[in-house]
């Protein structure tokens, strides 16, 4: 609470500064996922913090909001779902919106999901077909063997090396991993040069991109709904956006018969 407070505290003095004036209440965003206990910390904190809580929202509803979900015409009724696959996170929100006012009918998603497991997939993709290409049968001893200097390049160069191939893969069918490498278990030197392919990638996206399709079927019976009420659902992947469109199309590939 104390910390969160002091956070809070920073964000209300740089409003006010903005502003002019005194900033005394707020909206605050918190994750879907959150508990009515976490819940109650975070107003306890913006209290500590010399702020009265208008509303708490579930990120993913702030998100659909901020995008203009809510912007509709008088009269005009509609329940969004919006899913927000995050970089750690995966949230889901469905939203009932009349005349512009919005209602959650229910929240849900996996705080243990996000496009962090995409990457670590995509990294031990590429160390299994270097194996392979290479006939290394232990790669990741012989990473670990290098001396520090030399194996904190290497971890850096091979991670800004996967998100190039993320970034080709966004507007190309296949990617180059071209970089140096290290000596074999035979003491010979090697460098790395393997071709990764949107199909693969999507091949590694595939059972995280179910998941969070499953979990969408446990929302909407938590809520009572069918998907066929969903008037519409907003995707907001804000797992690197270079990476919008792979996971998208895996979606899609998943979810159209």
């Amino acid at each position: 609470e104390q910390l969160s407070a002091e956070i809070l505290k920073k964000l209300k003095r740089d409003a006010e500064e903005k502003l002019g004036d005194e900033v005394t209440h707020a909206v605050i965003t918190v994750p879907a996922y959150f508990t009515e206990k976490q819940k109650n910390t975070t107003r306890v904190a913006a209290q500590l913090a010399g702020l009265k809580v208008q509303k708490l929202l579930a990120e993913p509803t702030a998100a659909a909001i901020a995008y203009g979900v809510d912007n509709m015409k008088a009269g005009d009724v509609k329940t969004v779902m919006i899913y927000d696959f995050g970089g750690e996170t995966f949230d889901l929100s469905i939203l009932n919106i009349v005349d512009g006012q919005y209602m959650e009918a229910g929240t849900g998603g996996d705080r243990w999901l996000g496009g962090d497991d995409l990457d670590r997939a995509l990294q031990t993709h590429i160390l299994k077909r270097i194996s392979q290409d290479y006939n290394i049968s232990d790669i990741d001893t012989l990473i670990e063997n290098l001396d520090q200097r030399k194996r904190f390049q290497f971890d850096a160069q091979f991670r800004d090396n996967v998100e190039n191939i993320k970034i080709q893969l966004s507007s190309s069918t296949s990617a180059q991993l071209i970089m140096d490498g290290f000596e074999d278990e035979n003491g010979e030197w090697i460098d790395f040069y393997i071709t990764i392919t949107r199909d693969e990638f999507e091949k590694l996206a595939k059972p995280f991109v179910e998941r969070s399709i499953e979990l969408i079927d446990v929302l909407l019976k938590e809520v009572g709904y069918d998907i066929s009420m969903i008037d519409k659902i907003s995707w907001f992947i804000s797992y690197g956006c270079i990476s919008n469109l792979l996971i998208l199309s895996t979606i899609l590939k998943i979810s159209t018969p």
